[in-house]
């Protein structure tokens, strides 16, 4: 009994305490809101105070508005470059951080911090979850990418997840379709990631994605991949045999007639240089 009336008195204290908080914000904004000038810096104050609070929808709602009468004020894109990143919205973000930058290089410093303080919540995130739930963590390291490409931890962390797939990956089937998607999604919203790997690993992925679709029968989706392979991978005969299978099946013969010219040409000599219905060329 004495235990709960313990916790019941923390809790309690807990609670009071956030609703003094709140009500402390309340009165902030109410005040902020009465007066009667619709300035720029009592805008920017109220956004300010917004965030503070961690509501970014309403700090997005009122700085879009300025920006259209103010879009030469650092702070609004400064502002905007952190709701975007509240909200995930990386590329924005960036967009947003770099305008910022070109409108008061001095803010380049607290852009940085600011990036480095969200890619560390995300990557708090992820040691939560390594274990219970793998996909969800190397998501949160992919956000945290996002957040900031210069975190090496980040990337060291990503590049271990990924040898842990690529065996995996190596070998397409049905079963691996999460797994490729959620690398692809990392690509495709992180142009920091394909920086981290090697030609060898993009031509590993790429090519595994191209076997997804030619499995599916999506054959110039397959094409599309498998001649990403090729560009990181030229010289590998197995990348250039499935780009004429695709470009075969798909009737995109030129490329079909050009994969096939590539691929005897690298063979080691002239006996070795068959086509593939096993005639000698």
């Amino acid at each position: 009994v004495l235990l709960i009336n313990k916790v019941r008195r923390l809790v309690l204290t807990e609670l009071t305490d956030k609703i003094s908080l709140v009500e402390q914000n309340r009165q902030t904004e109410r005040e902020l809101l009465a007066q009667e000038d619709s300035s720029l810096v009592t805008n920017l104050e109220l956004c300010r105070f917004y965030l503070a609070n961690g509501d970014a929808r309403l700090a997005r709602v009122r700085l879009e508005k300025l920006l259209v009468e103010h879009g030469r004020c650092a702070e609004i894109h400064l502002m905007l470059g952190k709701v975007a990143a509240l909200q995930a919205n990386f590329p924005r973000a960036t967009s947003c951080f770099a305008e910022a930058a070109r409108l008061a290089p001095e803010l380049a410093s607290d852009i940085a911090s600011y990036r480095r303080e969200r890619a560390e919540e995300y990557l708090g995130f992820y040691r939560q979850r390594r274990t219970s739930n793998r996909s969800a963590a190397i998501k949160m390291l992919l956000k945290g990418l996002a957040c900031d490409e210069n975190h090496e931890k980040i990337s060291s962390l990503l590049l271990e997840e990924l040898a842990k797939d690529l065996a995996v990956v190596a070998v397409a089937g049905p079963d691996h379709a999460e797994l490729l998607k959620l690398w692809f999604a990392g690509l495709e919203n992180n142009p920091g990631l394909a920086s981290l790997l090697t030609p060898a690993q993009l031509a590993v992925l790429f090519y595994a994605r191209g076997q997804l679709c030619f499995n599916a029968e999506d054959y110039a989706q397959a094409l599309i991949f498998y001649q990403r392979a090729a560009a990181e991978s030229p010289s590998d005969p197995r990348i250039q045999v499935a780009v004429f299978e695709a470009s075969f099946n798909s009737s995109s013969l030129s490329y079909a007639s050009r994969s096939c010219l590539l691929y005897t040409s690298d063979a080691a000599d002239e006996e070795d240089s068959v086509d593939l219905g096993g005639r000698r060329i």
